[in-house]
Order: structure tokens, then sequence, then C-alpha cells
């Protein structure tokens, strides 16, 4: 039971209901050190869930990158084929194609021709090439890497991952890069 002296100088919290005989309920304080420590409770709430949310990575905006490439999925010993390599960004921060880098290998990634080692491409680039493949039991490889540049996110992969010189980009791992694989056949 509360006391009426107390109960005066105590009111109601309007988000949740008083009852007597409840051993935890929200009651509000008209003094000062009681208020102060709702509000950082408050305070500390409002501060994890803005935290959270960074933390969590949800981006500021959607940015659609995509890297494609076209190619047969098998082609005939000794026969030419027609493939496409495009990439593109819908980014209306400046963000343009930094650099476009594909080649093709007809012999099982022994050896590569270049397609295109294009920079400063703008929005959207397509390269196309035309070549014979190799013997049957081969495989043509059709490999692109593509860096995202001059936009709010710097530097960035199809993925809108930072770019890792040294490594992924090296390397040709994706992201960033991307490949095709033809299966040769016997005519």
């Amino acid at each position: 039971m509360i006391d009426m002296r107390m109960k005066r100088r105590l009111t109601i919290d309007p988000i949740m209901r008083f009852h007597p005989n409840q051993k935890t309920t929200a009651i509000r304080s008209s003094r000062p050190c009681e208020r102060g420590a709702r509000n950082l409770r408050l305070g500390s709430w409002l501060f994890l869930a803005v935290v959270g949310l960074a933390v969590a990575g949800i981006p500021a905006y959607a940015v659609n990158r995509n890297v494609k490439i076209t190619a047969p999925a098998s082609a005939a010993a000794g026969t030419e084929v027609n493939i496409s390599v495009i990439a593109g960004t819908d980014a209306d921060d400046g963000e343009q194609i930094g650099f476009f880098h594909a080649e093709y290998s007809t012999d099982t990634g022994a050896t590569w021709t270049s397609i295109s080692y294009a920079r400063d491409e703008g929005p959207t680039a397509t390269h196309s090439a035309k070549f014979t493949v190799g013997p049957a039991g081969s495989k043509t490889i059709v490999r692109v890497r593509v860096a995202f540049r001059g936009g709010k996110a710097s530097d960035v992969d199809f993925k809108g991952k930072l770019i890792d010189w040294a490594g992924t980009w090296t390397k040709w791992s994706e992201p960033p890069a991307k490949s095709a694989t033809i299966g040769i056949v016997a005519k």
C-alpha cells in the first residue's frame, strides 16, 4: 500500500498503468535526481539504437552495380564465338566505371588475350570480342574485373565492398572479378 503523502509527490507514468499491488511499477517522480535517471535510461536506449543501425551497416542509399558476361555455355572445337562483357552503376553521385579489365583464354587459363583495359568509362560500358575457341576437351574462360570509383563509396567492386588492390584485384578473385567458362566439345 502506498502512503498518501508519497502518492501526492509521485505521478503515474502515462505509458504504464499504476497498480498498487504490483512489485514493479512505472511511477514518475517529481524529484530532479529520479527524472535525470529516467532521462539517462532513455538516452542510453537512443544511443544504442543509433549505434546498432550504424554497426549493422545499413547503407544510406542503395546503388545497383552490375557486371555481366554473355557467352555460350559450350562451343564446337575450332569455331568462332561472340562474347560481351557489360558493367554499369546507377549511382547519381558521380560514381563511374574507373577500371574495366576483360580478357579471355582459349587454353584453360594458361595464356590470356585482352578484350579491354579501359579507364574512366562513365556509368555504363560494354565490350565485345569474337575469337576462335580451342580444341575439344579444353575450356575457354572469359573474365572481367571492374572498379567503380568517383562516388561517395570510393573504390568499390560490384557488391559495394572496398577494392583490395593487392589481394582480390591482383588475383582476379570474386569480387571484384567475374568469370564464365565455355566448354569445348568435338564437332
